[in-house]
């Protein structure tokens, strides 16, 4: 109700343009209290009283955005521009629109001319990440740079430059780098009264390192506990609780607390930090494996329940988290698994989590209902001859286990892929299958099945 805002008879002295602001006040306040209908209404209240209202039209676009209404959304924008040509801002909100929709060069276009009328760090951070989702790597490093230079402070840039400079090779730029992503990823370090390693002497020393990020991450970086305890460190592992079992495998962890009993350490560190801290570079990944293990228990039982045959034995991993920023790149649809599925002399089987229980003509096992822990998954995996897999934790697990992975990556690959190649610096029995044009899985897809039929036990 107007009323609970302001007292209805003053607005008999309001102008036109008072009683515009007034709806326009009104909507921002319903649209942050979430209410979107409401705030709808106020936005066209303000827009029937003043047609010529640049920046109602930009909010209730950017409204029709969170609904996802894109049409109405480009509409709102076009007509905020066309009134206001020199809306910078505006030009900004519509590019990220045509960017999400896959209109690239219109976005190209409406950030460059946004970032005439006025060079803003988060234009040039915007450019820049179109720049690295169309693989233009050196050209998102310069916009990014761009607006470091306008905004030193930048966190979220910071990272994005940090992910480009991985990719292209450069680590010590692009771990430095790094370290800025504890401003932007939820890492829970508010409440460690600890102080952070930072390169002090640990020699008799405890130091806790923290897990984070996703599952695969931490099966990746848990390598560097080894430059740890060369260091004389006692070394303690907090992690994810499904995880937990898997860590204790590590030979260089001393101890794992899937939540943390108490402050008795001499400091601490993110998993991801480590890589910096030990100041890693392309030349000198640690990369002994194995350095995860299945437990042998759990693996004879598997191989009693579902692996007591002669067929070749291989694993598909076809979708990671549906939560991953990326996954709508990086997972496959399993159907298009379904012609290597009729090839002779091999079972396969689904790991993909959580299972959603379809089976491919009795040539696809699903082994996710057996599957409560990442100790599961390396059991299974070692019963395997073959993972094949898109770039998840399983892929991780395998190759810190040293086991067979062949691995699916998108046109714009994970930092850690870089830029070319079918061999990984950080994992010795990967193999990579890269992607020759983006969402287009068909010739990775036969690629694969040409090796398959190469493998022994098939053309025999």
């Amino acid at each position: 109700m107007i009323s609970d805002y302001f007292n209805p008879a003053d607005m008999a002295s309001f102008t036109n343009e008072d009683t515009a602001k007034f709806f326009y006040q009104m909507a921002l306040k319903y649209r942050h209290q979430g209410q979107l209908a409401k705030a709808e209404d106020f936005y066209k209240k303000a827009l029937t009283i003043k047609e010529n209202f640049p920046e109602c039209y930009n909010d209730l676009a950017l409204l029709y955005k969170e609904k996802g209404w894109f049409d109405e959304a480009k509409k709102c924008y076009y007509k905020a521009i066309t009134i206001a040509p020199d809306y910078s801002d505006c030009m900004y909100n519509l590019a990220n629109l045509h960017a999400d929709i896959g209109e690239d060069e219109m976005a190209e276009k409406l950030l460059k001319k946004a970032l005439s009328i006025v060079p803003k760090a988060i234009y040039y951070n915007s450019l820049g990440v179109l720049y690295q989702s169309q693989g233009a790597f050196e050209k998102a490093a310069d916009c990014y740079q761009k607006a470091i230079k306008i905004k030193p402070d930048y966190h979220a840039c910071l990272n994005n430059l940090a992910l480009v400079k991985l990719t292209l090779g450069d680590y010590e730029t692009g771990l430095a780098c790094y370290e800025h992503r504890s401003a932007i990823v939820n890492l829970q370090s508010k409440n460690i009264n600890l102080p952070i390693w930072q390169g002090e002497d640990l020699n008799n020393k405890r130091i806790v390192v923290i897990t984070e990020q996703g599952c695969g991450d931490n099966i990746q970086f848990i390598r560097f506990a080894k430059n740890l305890k060369k260091m004389g460190a006692y070394v303690i592992v907090h992690c994810q609780e499904a995880l937990a079992t898997l860590m204790q495998t590590c030979p260089w962890v001393d101890d794992v607390q899937p939540t943390l009993k108490g402050f008795t350490e001499d400091f601490y560190i993110f998993s991801g930090s480590l890589m910096h801290r030990v100041q890693i570079n392309l030349k000198s990944i640690p990369i002994d494996v194995p350095y995860l293990f299945a437990d042998k228990d759990k693996t004879a039982s598997f191989k009693q329940t579902l692996f007591n045959h002669q067929k070749l034995k291989i694993g598909i991993v076809t979708k990671g988290s549906d939560k991953h920023i990326n996954d709508g790149n990086r997972s496959i649809d399993l159907g298009l698994f379904k012609p290597i599925f009729s090839m002779e002399n091999i079972q396969f089987y689904c790991l993909n989590f959580p299972s959603k229980g379809k089976k491919m003509d009795g040539k696809l096992i699903d082994v996710a209902p057996y599957i409560k822990d990442f100790s599961d998954t390396a059991a299974i995996i070692e019963n395997l001859d073959l993972l094949i897999s898109v770039d998840t934790a399983a892929a991780h697990l395998a190759g810190a286990m040293n086991k067979p992975c062949w691995l699916l990556i998108p046109k714009i690959a994970d930092w850690r892929w870089l830029l070319e190649g079918e061999t990984s610096l950080w994992y010795k029995s990967l193999h990579l299958f890269r992607q020759q044009t983006a969402k287009d899985w068909t010739q990775v897809i036969k690629a694969l099945s040409m090796s398959l039929k190469e493998m022994p036990k098939i053309s025999n």
